[in-house]
């Protein structure tokens, strides 16, 4: 036979063999060197590994190593590439060695014994590494716009950095930190980061690791070795820690592969995979470093992020190969708790690899004790410490957790977690086999309360869902805080679910760890029965578990091998320790909490049963007194096209929120939030699936996310089903408790309503909504005039209920009813005809009627106060200007002026240490608070001011919050940011320093004090005459403000001296006094007592506040007329010559004359005596003489002959005298019905006495003229 593939060709002399196969041939006799000179340290690291010494003599390894040093070479191009783009040049965690470390240390595990490896496996741990660095350089570069170092939240935060806001908000501690120390939001930051990115980017991911492969084209040249899926599968299993021995992965892991590659090539996947995590583990990468280290930046003696770097550069692996010591130099206190805790993590994962890799001969432990201070670095420490008895208790009890029905709601959402992982991965099964099989799933869950064989009450949660295997107890049931969701395997998987089309989504909800330990707030011992159903549908053996307290040692029993059916079982021992009454039922609990089953779950408790069907709401009516309990009952329309993960259902009475059917509480209540309820009112909404909120509290029952838009996203979407249902349930009565409850939910089925031009008929009254808009208050207001039903029942419903002129008209005229209107004078019809009238909305209730008498209308705004501005504006998630817009549209007048500007304070330059200082004390705000509110507004805040404000609000002299048993509040500056004499006497007093030593206190903060005037040590009355309420405390009297008449008095009433005593005092320290009568005394401070008992100055003299004065006995009416004159007063009136009965019943504060807070010499309504007649017996012209007698002009003097003393008095009851509302029409529409007198005799006859004060038809023009029309822009 002739082998063509050896040809010898020219002259051959002498004998000759022919070989077979030649790998290599060096003419010159000498191996080239495998490392150039000037390679790069990576080259040289692969080169030495011990990989290639453990490749058996026979098998050509040099097409692989040189292959791999190729390879390695261009990787460290690549890593040269991400460097020079800067991305990660600020980065302080950067950990340059860790390639080399890492491929250090896989040299040290493989040992001195021969390994008999391929050289393809030698050439993937030398290569692995290398890669795994770049991979891990490329990903955290491609994710920097997240802004690493920003740690402060955005508005609406979108992509990665939404997801990056909300990963940090659990490090709150640290994101604190860098607003009052920035120096440490770089290396706090950073770290974050690297966290964010570890829990939220996949290292393995295909596409990621396909970039860096098809850039390594020499690999190509080993055929398969460095295939995508190997390489992919060999990075999944670095970070796993222990659970790189999960069974499910190294399932997927091919045992012995062979090959399509030069020469015979096999990869034994597990044992490569396996013997790189560990390798990795004892890298010690900076960034895997337990938070300890990260917790000690930003504080005095923190970490020194260059000496960790050299710390870890220089640790070795010390002592045996069977009983290695880390060996570590460090210079901080957190690197050595931190490589101590590492260490005992590291050594977790050398115990698991070494239960799975048996004939490869590893260390037997791995220890810490030598990883030490360095010389010099610090001596001694401790660490604080948590008593682990008492936070278990803590975790488990009410403090936390508020009730023990927690642990029901944690077994019934762990279970469904577990059925819905089944359902997606079944679904997945399904679409993907090829076999022609069909994989279907219907899953339950059962609850069974009950005593067993020995008397022991338990209860007892079974499900079908996917089951745990041995990883799943060890890495994520028994680990507090861990979460199914983050472990890689379901990660992978879920990758390959996403590949699907359409993709299968799976959104979990339950943390194992935390509502495990909930499990013991009922239980003394947990049973746990379980069988997985791995990624192929393989079905795992039957384990079991016992747990006896929530820090005890459990042994993990596998009861049968294979199982017929996954799913998991699990049994709570009730304790006969706790407080649970007789009557406790787990059925009770879910039949509070549990609204909608995403799966058929029932619940038996002895003779009791009840069921709940998968995606039917059950009703339920909440007890009276239940804190918390689901409560959405009567009538019910469920919209049958909601989309996948949400259910809302409209409720007759009550509401709720559920987050995977379980009933919850918003956190945050605006938008379709009740403000006044503890959630929704007149709808349920469940979330699950995409529309599941991200940030639950602890105990679940309350929703930290704002979900107030997707919420009301899907009840806008939902409301079209309520709005045309027949059930009856969409009426004016139901949208008028809504609008109580809440008014932009109620606002929002309405525009459904108009969109669709519903009509409803209520209390005999037929609505057009697609005409007039829905207002809950038409039924109030039409009924009022005699529109619907009887008249006279409308009338004793609506006694006070009188609306406004211009939205009497404003109803009429939308809802066609202007036959009511042609009785009153000055309604031209044209102007009734051609009106485009502004449709209503429920929340023109919120502008129009004030809060608590919306659903009777019974109260009615007619101006816009500034106070009120901002009640509405959060009611109605609106600004204050548009607020303001609003209520001009609705015609209301605009009523002490404009809005102060909102956002940054009014501060248009860099604040002072003052001011500063003043914000955080009025607002009782920790000094940080204080600057980040600020800063976030635009307000500029020095770093200097920061730090010298934050120290005086220590400093005593400050007398914050209180000092010595005493309280002292407020500020103690001037409006120029000087210290008030008044603080400096008091803090001398509190203090027992001189005021001069309290100046020199303030002055250390540059901060002006002046104590001029006072003396070295004040006395009490010197400090209660410098404050401005005379108690003693801010706020205080200061220089830039004159002292007020009134304080004046006061003070020498007080302190019982001459008021010229208190002049002199104040003109001492500086304080402007004000001019005072010649003959001013203590006595005269009487003449400015106000109704509260207290005093002030005031601009004019009303009648009220003279006869006051009367009544209290202090002055004669001649003697306060007198003595108001001295104080610059217009008294344009007389007191009686000799006082009579009556006189004493009309000029005294304490008779039937009500008199009116106008200023004395204005004109005295005639209706105030009609009603002063009938209560003092005599005729209201009597009582005119009486007044005209002294001076005091009355509207008119006589009633009109046909009208009688009691028909005036009705009238006058009827409306109400005020500056507000000077008319009303609906009133007058009533009176003309139950007197038979004209609507413009009855106004004329007001009109006489002083009850209005305009002529009808102006009237009439006026509502017209504010009657709401539709914007024509």
């Amino acid at each position: 036979m002739v082998d063509s593939s050896n040809t010898m060709n020219g002259t051959v002399h002498g004998d000759a063999v022919q070989a077979g196969y030649i790998g290599n041939v060096y003419l010159d006799g000498r191996r080239p060197p495998a490392v150039k000179d000037g390679d790069d340290p990576w080259v040289r690291g692969a080169a030495e590994s011990r990989a290639w010494q453990h490749v058996r003599a026979g098998r050509d390894a040099e097409t692989y190593r040189r292959a791999a040093l190729a390879a390695v070479r261009r990787l460290a191009r690549l890593r040269d590439a991400v460097d020079r783009a800067d991305d990660l040049a600020d980065d302080p965690w950067q950990d340059p060695g860790i390639a080399v470390r890492f491929a250090s240390r896989v040299g040290w595990l493989l040992g001195d014994g021969s390994l008999d490896l391929y050289p393809a496996e030698a050439a993937l741990l030398a290569v692995v590494p290398f890669l795994y660095r770049v991979r891990s350089l490329q990903l955290a570069a491609a994710r920097t716009t997240v802004r690493p170092t920003d740690l402060r939240p955005t508005a609406a935060p979108e992509g990665d950095r939404a997801a990056y806001e909300q990963f940090i908000e659990s490090y709150d501690l640290l994101t604190h930190r860098t607003r009052t120390r920035p120096d440490s939001a770089a290396p706090i930051g950073w770290w974050l980061y690297h966290r964010w990115l570890d829990q939220h980017e996949d290292l393995a991911d295909p596409e990621g690791v396909r970039e860096i492969l098809d850039r390594l084209p020499v690999l190509d040249e080993l055929g398969e070795t460095f295939a995508l899926k190997r390489i992919c599968a060999l990075l999944h299993g670095l970070r796993r820690g222990p659970d790189v021995t999960n069974r499910d992965y190294l399932a997927g892991l091919r045992e012995d592969d062979h090959l399509r590659a030069p020469g015979e090539q096999h990869v034994r996947e597990p044992r490569l995979a396996l013997i790189l995590a560990l390798a990795y583990g004892t890298a010690i990468e900076m960034t895997a470093l337990p938070d300890i280290v990260a917790e000690h930046l930003g504080i005095p003696h923190e970490v020194d992020l260059a000496d960790l770097r050299e710390t870890l550069e220089l640790a070795v692996w010390g002592g045996s190969y069977d009983l290695p010591v880390l060996r570590a130099e460090c210079r901080h206190e957190a690197v050595v708790e931190g490589l101590r805790e590492y260490t005992a993590r590291a050594d977790e994962l050398l115990h698991a690899v070494r239960r799975v890799l048996v004939g490869h001969p590893l260390p037997t432990r791995l220890t810490s004790d030598e990883a030490a201070p360095a010389a010099g670095a610090f001596t001694g420490w401790a660490r604080f410490r948590l008593d682990e008895r008492r936070v278990r208790s803590l975790l488990m009890g009410v403090e936390l957790y508020r009730d023990r029905d927690l642990a029901v709601r944690e077994l019934y959402q762990n279970a469904l977690d577990a059925c819905r992982y089944r359902r997606a991965r079944t679904e997945y099964l399904d679409r993907t086999n090829t076999l022609g099989a069909r994989f279907t799933y219907d899953g339950r869950i059962d609850f069974r309360q009950s005593v067993d064989h020995d008397g022991r009450a338990y209860l007892e949660c079974e499900d079908n869902g996917v089951g745990m295997g041995e990883s799943e107890l060890r890495g994520v049931f028994s680990n507090a805080g861990a979460r199914f969701a983050e472990q890689l395997d379901f990660k992978l998987e879920r990758a390959e679910w996403r590949k699907a089309d359409p993709p299968v989504e799976l959104y979990p909800n339950s943390r194992f760890g935390i509502g495990v330990l909930s499990y013991f707030m009922l239980a003394d011992e947990i049973q746990v029965t379980t069988c997985r159903m791995d990624a192929t549908g393989r079905i795992g053996p039957r384990l079991e578990v016992s747990i006896y307290g929530p820090s005890h040692l459990f042994r993990i029993t596998e009861r049968e091998d294979s199982c017929r059916k996954p799913g998991t079982t699990v049994r709570l021992y009730l304790r006969d320790d706790i407080d649970l009454e007789e009557t406790w039922s787990a059925l009770d609990v879910l039949e509070r909490l549990l609204g909608v089953a995403e799966f058929r779950t029932t619940v038996v408790h002895g003779e009791r049963g009840s069921v709940w069907e998968p995606g039917v709401f059950r009703p339920r009516s909440a007890p009276e007194n239940e804190t918390f309990g689901l409560d959405a009952h009567g009538v019910t329309v469920s919209w049958k096209d909601a989309p996948e993960g949400a259910h809302v259902v409209w409720c007759e009475e009550g509401g709720a929120l559920l987050v995977d059917g379980l009933l919850v509480e918003p956190e945050v209540r605006r938008g379709v939030f009740s403000p006044w309820k503890d959630s929704l009112a007149g709808a349920v909404v469940n979330l699950s699936g995409r529309f599941a909120p991200g940030k639950m509290s602890v105990d679940r029952r309350r929703v930290i996310d704002d979900t107030s838009g997707t919420v009301g996203a899907l009840l806008a979407e939902g409301a079209g089903e309520l709005v045309r249902s027949d059930s009856g349930l969409f009426g004016m009565e139901w949208v008028g408790r809504l609008t109580d409850d809440c008014i932009q939910l109620a606002d929002l089925v309405a525009a459904e309503a108009v969109r669709q031009g519903c009509r409803l008929t209520s209390q005999g009254i037929a609505f057009d909504l697609g005409r007039a808009g829905l207002f809950p208050a038409d039924r109030r207001i039409l009924g009022y005039v005699g529109i619907g039903l009887d008249p006279e029942e409308n009338r004793r419903n609506q006694e006070s209920a009188t609306p406004s002129d211009h939205v009497l008209l404003w109803r009429l005229m939308a809802h066609g009813r202007t036959d009511r209107l042609e009785r009153l004078a000055g309604v031209p019809a044209e102007a009734l005809a051609t009106r485009d009238i502004r449709l209503a909305k429920p929340s023109d209730s919120a502008l129009l009627i004030t809060r608590g008498s919306r659903r009777q209308a019974r109260t009615w705004r007619e101006s816009v106060s500034e106070s009120w501005l901002a009640e509405v504006a959060a009611e109605l998630g609106l600004t204050h200007e548009e607020v303001r817009e609003r209520a001009a549209a609705l015609g209301l007048e605009d009523g002490d002026g404009r809005a102060s500007p909102s956002g940054g304070g009014g501060f248009d330059r860099p604040i002072g240490v003052a001011v500063l200082v003043q914000l955080s004390m009025f607002g009782s705000e920790p000094m940080e608070d204080v600057v980040e509110r600020l800063t976030s507004r635009g307000v500029v805040v020095s770093a200097e001011v920061s730090k010298t404000a934050a120290a005086m609000v220590a400093d005593p002299v400050l007398l914050r919050g209180g000092l010595k048993g005493m309280s002292v509040f407020g500020t103690p500056f001037e409006q120029d940011g000087s210290v008030a004499p008044g603080h400096l006497a008091k803090a001398s007093s509190v203090l027992g320093i001189s005021t001069s030593e309290a100046c020199a206190a303030f002055a250390k903060y540059g901060i002006a004090a002046d104590a001029t005037g006072l003396p070295d040590f004040p006395s009490s009355d010197d400090v209660r005459s410098l404050s401005v309420r005379l108690n003693g405390t801010s706020p205080w009297l200061n220089r830039s403000k004159t002292a007020s008449v009134v304080h004046v008095l006061q003070a020498a009433a007080t302190e019982s001296i001459g008021v010229a005593d208190v002049i002199d005092r104040l003109t001492a320290v500086g304080i402007p006094v004000p001019s005072l009568p010649a003959d001013a005394s203590a006595e005269d401070v009487e003449l400015f007592r106000d109704k509260t008992g207290g005093f002030r100055w005031f601009d004019s003299l009303s009648y009220g506040r003279l006869f006051a004065v009367v009544g209290r006995g202090v002055f004669t009416l001649q003697e306060a007329i007198d003595r108001y004159r001295t104080y610059g007063f217009h008294v344009p009136m007389n007191a009686p010559e000799v006082n009579s009965l009556l006189d004493f019943q009309l000029l005294s504060g304490h008779g039937p004359m009500k008199w009116p807070n106008t200023e004395v010499g204005s004109v005295v309504p005639f209706a105030d005596l009609i009603m002063a007649a009938s209560a003092t017996g005599r005729n209201p012209e009597e009582l005119v003489a009486r007044l005209k007698a002294c001076g005091i002009p009355v509207s008119t003097e006589t009633l009109p002959a046909d009208v009688s003393l009691r028909e005036a008095e009705d009238l006058v009851r009827s409306f109400a005298r005020s500056s507000s509302r000077p008319s009303s029409l609906a009133l007058l529409l009533r009176e003309e019905d139950r007197l038979g007198r004209s609507a413009r005799q009855i106004h004329s006859w007001l009109h006489e006495w002083g009850v209005v004060d305009r002529d009808l038809a102006d009237v009439v023009r006026a509502a017209l003229a504010r009657v709401p029309v539709e914007d024509p822009s």
